[in-house]
């Protein structure tokens, strides 16, 4: 079953709700523009392969803020790294300096055409923890 995008998008609508048939299913959502009648995607395409997970944890001063750690994971320029997200905050222990805390941080990477392979998350995961050493943070092993 084949539809047009824009009529989907005008909906507001998933391809994928609509086209279940279709070999290659476009997971853009539209949103139309306004007395145009056209459309413009407002979300990536979703990949079909599989996103690998992988838990990172920092030291930090309490001064750092969320901000300049996701504008670190940002600079790192990573097309395949497309999401990361804080999911554990400790403060309170005699193992972490005064005035410290630490951060578990989940980024998951995931590209579009393919799989992942074991060196490349590698390397993308040596990127990750040097990062914060230019900005004197200290990865927790």
């Amino acid at each position: 079953m084949r539809i047009r995008m824009e009529y989907v998008c005008g909906a507001g609508l998933t391809a994928r709700k609509i086209s279940r048939g279709a070999k290659r299913v476009s997971s853009a959502i539209c949103k139309s523009w306004q007395g145009i009648g056209q459309s413009t995607a407002i979300a990536p395409e979703l990949s079909r392969y599989q996103p690998v997970r992988r838990d990172f944890v920092f030291r930090l001063r309490d001064a750092v803020r969320w901000q300049l750690i996701a504008d670190a994971l940002h600079d790192l320029h990573i097309a395949e790294l497309t999401r990361f997200a804080p999911r554990e905050i400790f403060r309170a222990s005699q193992a972490l300096p005064r005035r410290h805390y630490s951060i578990l941080i989940r980024i998951t990477f995931q590209a579009l055409e393919r799989t992942l392979r074991e060196e490349e998350l590698q390397s993308y995961s040596q990127a990750v923890i040097a990062a914060p050493r230019v900005l004197g943070w200290a990865a927790r092993a």
